[in-house]
Parts: structure tokens; sequence; C-alpha cells
């Protein structure tokens, strides 16, 4: 007798798999702008949501103005916590120069564009935050391609206060992350823009 067919559960038909060696970015595409004034060693990180288990093998990130020479930006991405603030670190990719002094992962010599750093890692379905910050930079910061749009329902607390009129927060920061990251401090500063990074399929 044929075998009976498996029932299509919740998660087949309502997310879709990730192809394999395809490009995605991990926030929302609209709202895409420029920054060059994300704060030197300032962690910037907002949420994005993983469907279904995927195999990361690139992350990337695009700067369109060089910061001083040993300017670099650092992206990675944090396992969210069941409040949905982030938590411990998933990926610390490394860093991209974004100056002539070549001080990152991926030298570029200053010159502006979309770059890509080789990873490995393995994320189950869940809550993520992709994760930035400039760092090298107490002079001059670099250009910086961002968002201002939330990927995802807006899971960010404001904090005790009432928010203030036309107030926007689509970013958790936290200050004085000047090398590696760790697990987040969360404090009561929340921003209204982060870097775009976009990852790379197994």
């Amino acid at each position: 007798m044929p075998r009976p067919r498996r029932r299509a559960s919740f998660d087949d038909l309502a997310y879709p798999r990730y192809r394999s060696g395809v490009y995605y970015f991990l926030h929302s595409q609209g709202g895409n702008g420029t920054n060059n004034n994300l704060g030197n060693g300032t962690l910037r990180l907002s949420p994005f949501l993983v469907p279904t288990t995927v195999r990361i093998v690139r992350l990337c990130a695009e700067f369109t103005a060089a910061g001083e020479a040993a300017s670099v930006l650092r992206i990675g991405i944090f396992n969210a916590l069941p409040n949905g603030d982030p938590g411990t670190v998933a990926l610390d990719a490394g860093t991209i120069s974004t100056g002539t002094g070549d001080a990152g992962t991926v030298a570029t010599g200053g010159t502006p564009g979309v770059y890509e750093i080789t990873c490995d890692v393995t994320l189950p379905r869940g809550w993520y935050h992709a994760a930035g910050a400039v760092q090298g930079a107490p002079t001059t910061q670099p250009t910086i391609r961002t968002v201002a749009v939330a990927a995802m329902p807006d899971i960010i607390p404001w904090g005790a206060t009432i928010p203030g009129a036309n107030s926007v927060h689509v970013a958790y920061n936290q200050g004085s992350v000047p090398g590696a990251f760790s697990t987040f401090a969360f404090g009561s500063a929340q921003g209204t823009v982060v870097p775009r990074i976009h990852m790379k399929t197994a």
C-alpha cells in the first residue's frame, strides 16, 4: 500500500525555506539611508526572525564614505532573550575596515562599497538581533549604510516614561563597546537607526 503523505505542519505553510547560496537582508529593505554619526563604540542592534534553521557563511555591510584611518565597522548577530531583548552573542563576524589603515578583518583601503566577512554559523528558528558598531573612530566616523524601518513587529521596550511626540525606536543601543562583542547589557538608550546587514546562506 502507498505510504500516507505527511500532513503539512503550520511551519511548512506559514514560513518559507531559505534558498541555498543566496543573499538575504536581515532588516527590512525599505527606508535605507546613510549615517556618519552612529557613535564611536556604540553597539546598535535590531530584531529579525529566522523562520527556519539557516546556515550563514557570509555576513555583509556597506560604508559609503571612509572614516579615519583605523576606523572599522564590527558586525554580528545576538541571540534574543525570551522577552525579546538581545542576550548572548551568536556570532561576532569581525570587522570591515572603513579607513585607509585597513585595521579590520576585511581590508578595503578606505574604498566605499559593500563588503562581506566569511563566517560559519547555524541559527535555529527563532528571534535574533543584527548588530553593528563603528569602532576606532574617535575623531572621524565612517558613513554607514543604515535602515530606520523595523523589519518585524516592534518588540523594543521604550522605558518607564511615556514616549515623546513623533518618537520612533527601531534599535537597541549600548555604548562603550570598543572591541569584540559580549553579552548585551540593557540600558535606557534606544535608537532610530541601525547599520544595514545582510547574510549569505550555505
